[in-house]
């Protein structure tokens, strides 16, 4: 096993990736172009903007979780962080999936809100009649009609197109990634699962929760 110092200066090396690790709001590579390298601090600023507020207390974390892997582990931190990263690129990937069906779900739900209302307005346009008992307009009472006819077979506001409505079935894993972290991590030497555990949590992947365990 390295020494404290050489295990020390390994992870020092890392300590920028790990810290990138902590912020909690996603940015995909297919997406728009990152700010310009002018603007500094922009992470920050994404996180303050769309984080979940938990940053500080994560970097808490991960520097008691480092400092114990510099002194308790040989593991590799480049490794360690890389099983970190991989596991939150599928975070992201799980997290956009699900607010896809979100999504379509809502845009459903406007579809069938519209359709309704179209048909009952021109149902009830058709119906009407003036004092003098005196129907729409031709115009308008066609429009109508029109719109009853093609309601029923409109692509859009009928079924729009895009993923399932529903998630994944309650006890089905949505979160695979985590118990392959962890054994990851456990097979590059993070020893101690409630270590395995703060590293999940400092990578934004498993939510803060008070820490009862005495280091």
């Amino acid at each position: 096993m390295q020494d404290r110092k050489e295990r020390r200066a390994a992870w020092a090396k890392w300590a920028p990736r790990f810290r990138e690790l902590a912020y909690s709001f996603y940015l995909r590579k297919e997406g728009p172009s990152a700010p310009p390298p002018e603007m500094s601090g922009w992470q920050d600023e994404f996180e303050k903007r769309f984080g979940d507020g938990k940053f500080a207390e994560r970097l808490e974390i991960l520097n008691d979780t480092v400092e114990w892997c510099e002194d308790s582990t040989d593991a590799d931190p480049g490794i360690v962080c890389a099983i970190l990263e991989a596991a939150k690129a599928e975070a992201g990937m799980v997290a956009l999936a699900g607010q896809q069906i979100d999504y379509y779900r809502a845009l459903r739900k406007q579809a069938a809100k519209i359709r309704r209302h179209l048909e009952e307005g021109a149902s009830s346009a058709l119906r009407f009649r003036s004092v003098d008992e005196k129907p729409l307009r031709d115009e308008l009472n066609g429009a109508c009609q029109t719109i009853l006819r093609l309601l029923p077979d409109d692509p859009l506001l009928n079924a729009p197109a895009g993923p399932p409505d529903r998630r994944s079935h309650r006890g089905q894993s949505e979160r695979p990634y985590l118990a392959r972290a962890r054994a990851a991590l456990a097979e590059a030497g993070v020893s101690e699962n409630d270590y395995r555990t703060d590293l999940l949590i400092a990578a934004a992947l498993l939510p803060v929760t008070p820490r009862q365990r005495v280091s």
